[in-house]
């Protein structure tokens, strides 16, 4: 009988030790939503993912940070802000396509209602996750926004009955 790998992610509130993963993950998956191909006219952007950035993220109480590894790399991570903002969900390429965005977005969901929200939840989809929170049930709100050098499309989803 041949051997299966187990597909199983371990999750965890996020610790200030793992900005700077958090920050090296968004840099390296970031490309793809920067307006200009070569990430310019985003220096806003990428100082706000920093590893400083993020560190003091991590730390603010009306955030919430889940990391998901496998065996010992870090293969992403998700963070809702005010229990009604999904602000980051980053998986890493290698561990994409595995279900692990869809079991994130689960925990922040759960975190959200633990914190007492039972309604919608906003985020400003990357152009190319718009697929994947349209699968998750987000809805477009507006028009895709360029900001920051980036561009991206708020979406939210509503909790169906």
């Amino acid at each position: 009988m041949a051997s299966h790998e187990q597909n199983t992610f371990r999750f965890r509130p996020a610790r200030v030790a793992d900005a700077r993963a958090i920050s090296d993950l968004i840099k390296a998956l970031g490309q793809g939503f920067a307006v200009n191909s070569d990430g310019s006219g985003a220096e806003q952007f990428w100082e706000s993912v920093s590893e400083s950035s993020e560190s003091k993220r991590i730390a603010d109480p009306q955030r919430c940070f889940i990391v998901a590894e496998y065996g010992n790399k870090f293969a992403g991570f998700a963070a809702l802000r005010d229990s009604t903002h999904l602000f980051h969900l980053f998986v890493a390429e290698e561990f994409q396509r595995r279900g692990l965005a869809s079991q994130l977005w689960a925990l922040m969901r759960a975190e959200a209602v633990k914190a007492g929200n039972c309604g919608a939840i906003t985020v400003n989809s990357s152009l190319g996750a718009v697929p994947v929170y349209l699968h998750f049930g987000f809805q477009p709100t507006d028009a895709i926004t360029h900001k920051h050098g980036i561009a991206y499309l708020p979406m939210q989803w509503t909790p169906t009955l």
